[in-house]
């Protein structure tokens, strides 16, 4: 058995751990640039520029749903690390 063989048994096996990981880390990403790209928006802007204190709130708002993103993602990545430890562990053993 090779190290390419034992990664695609153990992608098989945990797939869903995989995509538990995977899906929220799409769906943060996804809603903050939605976020940004409406901030931007010609119509959005135009419309903000009358009222004169909305631009400033969606400054702020980007500001702290980027941050809950790169929170989220870091949580994220270090449950995932911490949950495949004895994984990593185990390939770098057959690198070697």
């Amino acid at each position: 058995m090779t190290l390419f063989d034992l990664a695609k048994n153990n992608l098989k096996q945990n797939t869903k751990h995989y995509l538990l990981y995977f899906y929220p880390m799409v769906f943060s990403i996804v809603i903050y640039f939605t976020f940004v790209s409406l901030q931007y928006n010609k119509q959005i802007h135009e419309s903000a520029t009358v009222l004169g204190k909305v631009e400033p709130a969606f400054m702020a708002a980007s500001v702290l749903l980027f941050l809950f993103s790169a929170i989220f993602i870091w949580y994220s990545n270090h449950f995932f690390v911490r949950k495949r430890k004895k994984e990593v562990a185990l390939y770098s053993l057959f690198e070697r």
